[in-house]
């Protein structure tokens, strides 16, 4: 178990350095007045997230443990926490995907985002995680459910309880609460629990593969609910409730037509604009060509764009091989594809001009290179939109 844990410890390198956080892509709209925002984000997590409350009367007795033995452990050294805890499910129902595959249907790795969490700016090559948890569940033929509340206690009875039915839970969480240092969002999935303590798969380790008949990483269920609460509670979501959870059952086919899919990554891809001067939240391309006005003004780290160019690179190359398998005939995705390995080389040579410094000459050469890739990325939108 020693080892177990010392392998999930590497989320410290491997998500709090490489991914740092992926701030969830929830846009404020021009507004004159506080609770306007409120009202339009709570609309946006009403609407994209379908949470439930959680009735009491539909959680029973359970025993003093359970774990579930047929959910695979999946793990990659990259961070696609939220889309491998879905896969890992779909495994245990029999659905069987590379994990390309789950980053499409989740949107997870399309698109981009630039914002300000906590007065930092913020650059993140993706999208909204849990949006994309409740649009992907029709594409494996499951029934996805996102239960809410503010009692911990009921919280933590759900889920044990539906680990004891053998339904594996997707928790949002801190990960800075399970394994050390700064506010970060997180997936991981919960499989099994004893005594005070919840056993999870980490998705994001340094041990890519799948393991199976594997007991999990355990975590107080006290520290397990507060990393949830921080993770609800941070994000600024303005709701009532303080924990959820995410589970799926089987409900039926699976949606073979994927033009709405496409649709979701191609509006992602292009992006917009939200908020006003001192608020704006950019997504898509708009986010890569506001990045681009932020560095040239000099008010975004260099540390940051390089994380999140090197992110781009990652989810880029791994978009465009996912898209040249699953649609080999079909001539615009294709073309897609190569427009995403364009982005990804350009992010790559910023990548080695930052090396250089970052003086006022060195921005200018960087804002160039990624309005470039902002044309790129945007055309990857308009080719995916009608196929």
């Amino acid at each position: 178990m020693k080892k177990k844990r010392s392998l999930a410890l590497t989320l410290v390198v491997l998500t709090l350095s490489v991914s740092v956080i992926y701030v969830l892509n929830l846009p404020q709209p021009e507004l004159n007045g506080t609770n306007l925002a409120v009202s339009y984000w709570h609309q946006y997590v009403m609407e994209n997230y379908r949470p439930e409350p959680i009735n009491p009367a539909e959680f029973d007795w359970h025993p003093p443990e359970h774990f579930i033995r047929n959910v695979p452990w999946i793990s990659y050294r990259k961070s696609y926490c939220a889309s491998t805890c879905l896969q890992m499910i779909a495994y245990m129902y029999g659905v069987i995907e590379h994990i390309g595959y789950f980053n499409f249907i989740t949107c997870f790795t399309y698109g981009a985002y630039l914002g300000r969490m906590g007065g930092t700016l913020f650059f993140i090559p993706g999208s909204d995680p849990i949006a994309g948890l409740a649009r992907s569940s029709k594409y494996l033929g499951f029934r996805y459910r996102m239960l809410v509340t503010a009692d911990k206690d009921l919280f933590l009875k759900a889920v044990r309880y539906l680990i004891y039915k053998d339904l594996p839970v997707i928790l949002p969480v801190n990960a800075s609460r399970l394994y050390g240092g700064f506010f970060s969002p997180h997936f991981v999935l919960a499989v099994g629990y004893r005594g005070d303590e919840i056993y999870i798969y980490e998705p994001v380790m340094d041990i890519e593969g799948i393991r199976y008949e594997e007991r999990g990483i355990p975590i107080r269920a006290e520290t397990l609910a507060k990393a949830v609460m921080e993770m609800i509670r941070g994000m600024g979501y303005p709701v009532a409730w303080n924990y959820a959870l995410i589970y799926y059952t089987p409900k039926g086919e699976m949606e073979k037509d994927f033009r709405e899919a496409l649709r979701d990554c191609a509006e992602l891809q292009i992006g917009m604009k939200f908020g006003g001067a001192t608020s704006a939240v950019f997504t898509g391309a708009q986010a890569l060509e506001a990045l681009a006005k932020a560095i040239e003004d000099g008010k975004i780290s260099p540390e940051m764009v390089n994380v999140g160019l090197n992110m781009a690179i990652v989810y880029r190359r791994d978009n465009a091989n996912f898209l040249r398998s699953a649609f080999p005939g079909v001539p615009k995705i294709l073309e897609a594809a190569s427009m995403l390995e364009k982005a990804a080389s350009i992010y790559e040579e910023v990548i080695e001009i930052l090396k250089m410094g970052y003086t006022m000459e060195i921005r200018g050469k960087v804002a160039g290179k990624l309005r470039e890739a902002a044309n790129y990325e945007r055309e990857v939108g308009r080719l995916l939109a009608s196929p």
